[in-house]
């Protein structure tokens, strides 16, 4: 039943006014800034060195004043630092990349947060035309994530 809620939640925001998806995008924006700098040790250092405070970023048009981060900045830093202290005692599922441009990647995920990555494909491919009953054959392979 959560799933069809979250999905009605993204289709319904994607039906929006331009108006009305600015201000979704701008609101989450501030969410996620204000949920990293406040539960992700490294993303707080980060903004902190920096001197970004989470309520100088107000929407999308403030996402230039954060810090890029590098995937080498967050290979070398230990993963509790980089999971948000809820979820680092929690149930997640360890993911990495195949490696094809470098070395592999890892990261991790909670099944929450595959589930609403499923959706967003699912979600994508309604846009393209994939119906509920419509047959899908994968010939290649869409993510080069793997998931342990």
């Amino acid at each position: 039943m959560r799933r069809w809620r979250a999905l009605r939640t993204f289709r319904r925001h994607h039906d929006g006014s331009p108006e009305q998806l600015r201000a979704f995008r701008d609101a989450r924006v501030r969410k996620v800034v204000a949920h990293a700098h406040a539960h992700v040790p490294f993303y707080r250092r980060l903004l902190d060195e920096a001197g970004v405070a989470p309520d100088d970023v107000r929407g999308a048009e403030d996402l230039a004043r954060l810090p890029v981060v590098t995937k080498d900045q967050l290979r070398r830093t230990p993963w509790d630092e980089r999971l948000a202290e809820r979820a680092a005692g929690g149930d997640l599922r360890e993911l990495r990349t195949s490696g094809t441009a470098g070395e592999p990647f890892f990261l991790a995920r909670t099944p929450r947060e595959l589930q609403i990555l499923g959706m967003l494909v699912l979600r994508s491919m309604r846009e393209q035309g994939l119906r509920r009953k419509d047959l899908l054959v994968q010939l290649l392979n869409l993510g080069s994530v793997s998931y342990t």
